[in-house]
């Protein structure tokens, strides 16, 4: 007798399984019909798809809000430049508001080395957009790159007083190499050309003329080189995503921060600001709101700043500053090999350590004999060391930096085959 019962009650479970399956095929089937629709114009829908959508009111609105999401998305990746008429407005309201600042400090992006043919991250050839779609991340060897127009003019704003703090998303150091003091700088997510030791205290750090995170990654971050005075191996400064900043310099937030706290206008350069508007210190957030700080953006693409800015330019950042500097009077030298400051505070590597640089180099302008200091030419230099000419192979990586595009690989999505 209960084995009868047992047996009616599994039949009855296989039929609702069966039952709540047809339902949900039937669901999704119907899904699938409706939004076919709605994908066409209003004007070139039947009666009888007209009255299927008026029959099932809660998938249509469903599928309409999905839509809408995604259209905006979509909306928010093109890159849309204003008219020549309304840039010139545009600019002639950011000269006057550059002038009458008490205190500016700039916040910059990927988009001002594009110029320098350095890819953006979330454009339509950026890193993350290439690998989002499976390609692999390609672009300009960055030891080749050079400070742009905008490097440059951002070191004579601050010259002329008109800039006071520069805080920087970039990790290609073309910052440092326009110019700019060190002292007026925050390079929050690290310099490819740094290294540092920090069991020294303070920290110990050295410069080189070649890309210091080859052989780093996501939470890997040592560089197979040692310190001269510890004996400590030696760290790259790259904060990935998913990492904290952990080093004094070239980060310096508190620095950073005190600038913010300061600050009575924000130009936003070449950002999409989708990281940066988490740095809540960094926008006066704490202030009363008649007392933060004027945003002014300049960038191709939608930011969630964009809402609270007082005037958004959509231009490349190189065609704005130019004219933002015509009009504010200040000439802009074009960038010097010659006189990089990272000439200067670079360090040669020990004997020992040659093999571990695994790509090109700076060419240094004022080299005399050491090889450590040159540039690296058709995968191989020439090392003199103590007055002996020795040969040494190099495998070079001519496409990008280290650290470029490491970090996503936590989110990527691979598609089953």
């Amino acid at each position: 007798m209960n084995q009868a019962v047992i047996k009616i009650s599994r039949e009855d479970r296989k039929r609702k399984q069966a039952e709540d399956a047809s339902l949900k095929a039937e669901y999704h089937q119907r899904y699938k019909n409706i939004r076919k629709i709605l994908l066409r114009k209003a004007e070139d829908r039947s009666s009888d798809e007209s009255a299927l959508l008026a029959n099932f009111p809660e998938i249509t609105g469903d599928i309409q809000r999905s839509l809408q999401k995604y259209l905006t998305l979509k909306s928010r990746k093109e890159e849309i430049i204003d008219d020549s008429e309304v840039i010139s407005i545009k600019i002639d309201q950011l000269a006057e508001a550059v002038r009458c600042a008490k205190c500016l400090v700039i916040y910059t992006g990927a988009g001002i080395s594009t110029a320098a043919q350095i890819p953006d991250y979330r454009g339509p050839n950026g890193v993350w957009t290439q690998l989002a779609r499976g390609r692999r991340a390609t672009g300009r060897d960055m030891i080749e790159a050079e400070p742009t127009f905008t490097h440059m003019a951002i070191v004579e704003l601050y010259k002329a007083n008109l800039a006071n703090y520069v805080v920087s998303q970039n990790c290609d150091g073309l910052h440092l190499r326009s110019g700019l003091p060190r002292s007026a700088l925050s390079e929050v997510h690290g310099n490819m050309y740094m290294e540092v030791c920090s069991n020294c205290q303070p920290q110990r750090e050295y410069f080189r003329l070649f890309d210091v995170t080859q052989d780093t990654a996501l939470r890997r971050h040592t560089t197979r080189r040692t310190c001269d005075v510890c004996g400590n191996n030696l760290v790259d400064t790259i904060v990935h995503f998913g990492e904290r900043s952990r080093l004094v310099e070239p980060h310096n937030w508190q620095t950073a921060i005190d600038w913010a706290n300061k600050t009575d206008m924000i130009l936003c350069l070449g950002s999409s600001l989708k990281v940066l508007k988490h740095y809540h210190p960094l926008w006066g957030s704490k202030r009363a709101k008649s007392k933060r700080p004027k945003i002014f953006i300049v960038n191709l693409q939608w930011t969630p700043k964009d809402s609270y800015s007082t005037l958004k330019i959509n231009a490349p950042c190189d065609i704005v500053m130019k004219s933002l500097m015509r009009k504010l009077d200040i000439c802009v030298p074009p960038y010097n090999s010659y006189c990089d400051p990272l000439q200067a505070l670079s360090t040669s590597v020990k004997e020992m350590e040659i093999d571990t640089i695994n790509s090109k180099q700076i060419f240094k302008k004022d080299m005399t004999t050491s090889c450590l200091d040159g540039d690296i030419l058709n995968k191989e230099f020439q090392a003199i060391v103590d007055g002996n000419d020795r040969k040494i192979d190099i495998k070079i990586q001519t496409v990008t930096a280290g650290w470029y595009g490491k970090g996503y690989c936590k989110k990527r999505k691979y598609k089953r085959r």
